[in-house]
C-alpha cells in the first residue's frame, strides 16, 4: 500500500517537474548568482598576514642566542618575519636577556622579552610569542636528547654524528610545525556565491513547507483526501504515507538545489556525504 501511495504521489510530482526545477534550482541559482556577482567585492577580505618587522637585541651574545637569531631569519620564517637592523623600523622588539644560554643548559626558566612598539599589534605579538615559546621548548628537548646520547656507551665520533643527525631532523620537522601551528590563519571566508546560496537555502526551507501545505490543501479541496479515506486506508495510515511521500519530495528538491550549485562549482563544495546528511536532516524538519 505504501509503495503504491508513494508511486502515485511521485507521478504527480514528475508531471510538474519542469516547474519544480525552475522553482527549486534555476530561479534561486540565477538570483543568488546575481547577488553574488554584484556583492563579490564585499566578500574578498585580506587573508594574508603582513610580515612582522622585528628588531633583535642580543644581550647574551652566546652560541645559543646566535642560533636563535639564525632560526628567526631562516628561509621558512622569512615569509612572516622581517628582521630589521634599525630599531625604529620595527613593530616588535625581541630582547634576549643576559644568561640566556646558561639558563637553557641548566634547564632554568628564562623569558625572551617582546616589546610591542606599535599599538594594536596583539596578533603579531601572539604569533611571535608562540614561535619563540615553541622554539625554546624544542631546544630544551634537543638538549635532553643530547645528554642521553652522551650517556650512551659509544665512541665520541658516533655520538657527534648521532647528535648532528637528530638535531637536523628535529629542526626540519619543527620549522614546518612551528609555522603551521603558530601563524594565525584567518578562518576561511565564504565567497559571495556561497553566502547567498546558503541564505536562499534557508529561504527555500519556508518555500518547501509552503509547497507541501499547498499540496495538502489542494488534495482536500479537490476531494482526493475524502476519496482516499473512502478506501480501506485509515486516517493514521494516510498521515504516515503522506509523511513518507512528502519527505521524498523534500529530499528530491533539496538535492536538486544543492547538487545544482555543486555541479556548477558555485557552492556546496564540501564532503558529499556531509551535504547529503544536511539535505536529509533539512528535509526531515520540513515535513
Amino acid at each position: 500500500m505504501l509503495k503504491a501511495f508513494v508511486k502515485l504521489r511521485l507521478k504527480s510530482v514528475f508531471r510538474e517537474l519542469p516547474i519544480m526545477i525552475f522553482t527549486f534550482a534555476i530561479f534561486p541559482i540565477v538570483l543568488s548568482s546575481l547577488y553574488g556577482y554584484f556583492q563579490k567585492d564585499m566578500f574578498s577580505p585580506k587573508n594574508e598576514i603582513d610580515k612582522i618587522a622585528i628588531y633583535i637585541e642580543d644581550k647574551d651574545n652566546s652560541k645559543l642566542s646566535n642560533e636563535f637569531i639564525k632560526f628567526l631569519g631562516s628561509n621558512e620564517l622569512k615569509k612572516f618575519i622581517d628582521i630589521k637592523k634599525n630599531k625604529e623600523k620595527a613593530i616588535e622588539e625581541v630582547i634576549i636577556p643576559k644568561g640566556y644560554e646558561k639558563s637553557i643548559i641548566e634547564d632554568k626558566e628564562i623569558a625572551i622579552k617582546i616589546n610591542e612598539r606599535e599599538k594594536d599589534k596583539e596578533v603579531s605579538s601572539k604569533i611571535l610569542k608562540d614561535i619563540i615559546d615553541n622554539y625554546s621548548k624544542e631546544l630544551k628537548n634537543n638538549l635532553v636528547i643530547g645528554n642521553n646520547i652522551n650517556n650512551m656507551d659509544i665512541s665520541k665520533e658516533k655520538k657527534d654524528l648521532l647528535v648532528k643527525e637528530i638535531s637536523k631532523d628535529i629542526t626540519k620537522i619543527y620549522k614546518k610545525d612551528a609555522i603551521r601551528n603558530s601563524i594565525v590563519k584567518s578562518i576561511r571566508n565564504l565567497t559571495s556565491y556561497e553566502y547567498y546560496s546558503v541564505s536562499i537555502l534557508s529561504f527555500m526551507f519556508i518555500v518547501t513547507i509552503m509547497s507541501l501545505c499547498n499540496g495538502y490543501y489542494s488534495e482536500k479541496k479537490n476531494g482526493i483526501f475524502q476519496r482516499t479515506l473512502s478506501t480501506s486506508i485509515s486516517k493514521v495510515e494516510y498521515f504516515n504515507y503522506s509523511l513518507v511521500s512528502w519527505y521524498i519530495f523534500a529530499v528530491l528538491f533539496n538535492s536538486i538545489y544543492v547538487l545544482s550549485y555543486r555541479f556548477l562549482g558555485l557552492s556546496f563544495k564540501g564532503n558529499i556525504g556531509l551535504l547529503l546528511l544536511i539535505v536529509l536532516t533539512k528535509s526531515l524538519l520540513e515535513v
